[in-house]
């Protein structure tokens, strides 16, 4: 016991200086959790007050109203949770920095995993019941609920957290063990999976409200508390507190499993020496550098993923594809986000040689288009249907849109690896940008219908002007006194 305590010591002091250079050092990692703690607390008084005057649960009639609306609520929270997940298995190291470290010193394979994997158990439970103190305090009082209720609702969110939380290191494992991935492959997969779970039960929600049948989150809830559904009895109590100690033992499992890591290997997970010398000039060396960067690679699979559950919703008759395509065509170019960021460390070399910006520009533009490309196919087959020429042509003057936004936010304002809160910066922007976009374009398309192409093309020229010469300013000669 003294040796699991000892690691979880230590995997916590690991944790907190993660998340510190993460985010840029210690000042912002403070400021940034202090912004979050207000944040949270905000945001739970304001989602009580507003269901405390729009959801009275005690005003919805009948006693089966109240039980499909309660069921209704906490199921759209365990989903909350189950994405909470999500983001802190993004957040966390991709990789052990222990585990080595306590073999070396003959600790236990079992201490070892147990030990790193508790401080990760608290942060989980915390950040999925985060957002629902605020629900569960309204439901509390709202429905007269006893204190075994409010256990029960708060277990079924930890079931749902727990849930996403094993299915990713259920990934993670099999992509080291059978594939043999490098851990940071292996953590991408296991993102990809938690954010396909997450996916594919919000749009089994949406398609199951649609067709007014129970969703799995609300059947998954049932059988969560052995059929008693949220009556507050002692008996659901237990039997959801008895799963989450089961999906508890599963998730550690699961870590104590997983072999260690190779020391500093190297990994690729693409060669393109086969290609022919014309494609892998400029362009296919920035295809190259998109696909073998890990946080590119995150940012490519995520995109792969939610345009996929996209258009599954197009396919069920859950969204438009009008909207789908929109919103997958933002989607495909975040990518192009990270071109500038990944090559600025290099970017003496450009100086040295000469390097228009121009040129530049236009490899890293055209290799975002060709994996944008990729991803509205994959978009389009996912929703089983094909652009017709006049959606084609609005659809490639959105993607050179898009696509030439992402590319000057990641020049005005660079996305550093090393330091995620830039990206998520670069990101801001693009996204703000892109908003202002469609804005425009819906205001023009609703007064004029068909010109909003005509902006969407005007926004490109601009972006890849922007792009070009900020870059240009990046790359002149310094001068040397």
């Amino acid at each position: 016991m003294r040796a699991v305590l000892s690691v979880a010591g230590a995997s916590t002091t690991i944790l907190r200086r993660h998340l510190a250079r993460s985010v840029g050092g210690t000042v912002p990692f403070v400021a940034l959790s202090s912004f979050v703690l207000v944040f949270v607390v905000s945001y739970n008084v304001l989602a009580h007050a507003f269901l405390h005057r729009f959801l009275p649960l005690g005003a919805t009639g009948a006693s089966s109203n109240v039980t499909a609306v309660l069921e209704a609520l906490i199921a759209a929270q365990m989903i909350s949770a189950a994405g909470l997940a999500v983001i802190v298995l993004v957040v966390s190291p991709g990789q052990s920095s222990l585990r080595t470290a306590v073999h070396v010193l003959a600790a236990s394979r079992a201490a070892a995993r147990v030990g790193e994997t508790l401080p990760y158990l608290v942060v989980l439970g915390v950040s999925a019941l985060a957002l629902s103190v605020g629900p569960i305090v309204h439901v509390a009082s709202a429905a007269r609920m006893p204190p075994t209720g409010v256990v029960t609702v708060a277990a079924l969110e930890l079931v749902a957290a727990l849930s996403v939380a094993v299915v990713a290191e259920t990934t993670r494992l099999a992509s080291i063990v059978v594939i043999r991935s490098h851990p940071s492959v292996a953590h991408v997969a296991a993102v990809l999976t938690g954010v396909a779970v997450v996916g594919v039960a919000m749009l089994d929600t949406l398609s199951s409200t649609r067709e007014a049948e129970d969703p799995f989150v609300i059947r998954a809830l049932l059988a969560g508390t052995g059929g008693r559904g949220l009556d507050g009895s002692p008996t659901s109590m237990i039997v959801v507190s008895a799963v989450v100690l089961i999906l508890t033992g599963a998730f550690l499992a699961v870590r104590i499993a997983q072999p260690l890591e190779p020391l500093q290997t190297a990994h690729r997970i693409l060669t393109l020496g086969w290609l022919p010398g014309v494609v892998s000039g400029w362009t296919g060396r920035e295809l190259v550098l998109a696909i073998r960067q890990p946080l590119s690679q995150v940012s490519i699979a995520v995109s792969v993923v939610v345009i996929t559950i996209l258009g599954l919703a197009v396919r069920h008759g859950v969204l438009p594809i009008d909207a789908v395509t929109s919103i997958a065509g933002l989607l495909a170019a975040a990518p192009v986000e990270l071109a500038w960021g990944r090559a600025a460390a290099w970017g003496w070399l450009y100086r040295r040689e000469r390097v228009r910006a121009t040129t530049v520009v236009a490899a890293q533009g055209v290799a975002g288009l060709v994996l944008a490309s990729i991803l509205m196919v994959v978009l389009h087959s996912a929703a089983g249907s094909a652009p017709d020429p006049r959606t084609s042509v609005h659809l490639v003057l959105l993607l050179l849109a898009t696509v030439a936004i992402a590319e000057a936010a990641g020049v005005v304002s660079p996305a550093d690896p090393d330091v995620p809160v830039s990206v998520a910066v670069t990101s801001v922007l693009a996204v703000s940008a892109d908003c202002a976009l469609m804005w425009c374009a819906a205001r023009v398309d609703a007064a004029a219908p068909g010109w909003s192409d005509l902006v969407f093309a005007v926004a490109a020229i601009l972006a890849a002007v922007a792009a070009t010469s900020r870059l240009a300013f990046r790359l002149r000669p310094i001068a040397v006194h």
